[in-house]
């Protein structure tokens, strides 16, 4: 039980960190209403954000392997909850883009610095931990069948 409080607090921190990170990245974005001369600072943050990220959905995804009972019953919950995550951050990241690209047309001049937002958000950032939990969903999924076909087979 002390290793899965620390689990949680660990995917916790982790979680709010990368928040701070995607704060800092959009605090970095000029927004497309004005023009700044300073270059692309958000970049900086860009490559520790991935990677902070990439090791949130690994965490995760070993989280919900080593926590949860290997049952077809919750390879099942998880799916579905991993699928209703990435339904509704996939559409809200599409209704987000399409809210960005609107500001940028109004632009005489769009650079790199006003997009960084685009791409680096809160909803891609529910995809990628949706679908990490999608997949533990899957592989929860393999293993309770091999487990049962074990637990039948004696």
């Amino acid at each position: 039980m002390k290793s899965m409080t620390k689990e949680y607090i660990v995917i916790s921190v982790l979680f709010i960190v990368e928040l701070f990170w995607l704060n800092g990245i959009a605090e970095m974005t000029t927004s497309p209403s004005r023009n700044n001369g300073n270059g692309n600072v958000a970049y900086l943050f860009w490559p520790p954000f991935i990677l902070l990220g990439l090791y949130l959905c690994i965490h995760i995804y070993l989280f919900y392997l080593r926590t949860i009972d290997w049952t077809l019953k919750n390879a099942v919950r998880l799916l579905i909850i991993s699928a209703i995550i990435n339904s509704i951050s996939i559409v809200a990241e599409i209704v987000w883009v399409r809210h960005m690209l609107r500001s940028l047309d109004a632009m005489q001049q769009v650079s790199a610095e006003h997009t960084n937002t685009i791409y680096l958000n809160v909803w891609t950032l529910l995809i990628a931990l949706g679908l990490s939990s999608m997949m533990a969903g899957f592989r929860l999924w393999r293993k309770s069948r091999s487990v049962r076909k074990i637990n039948n087979y004696n």
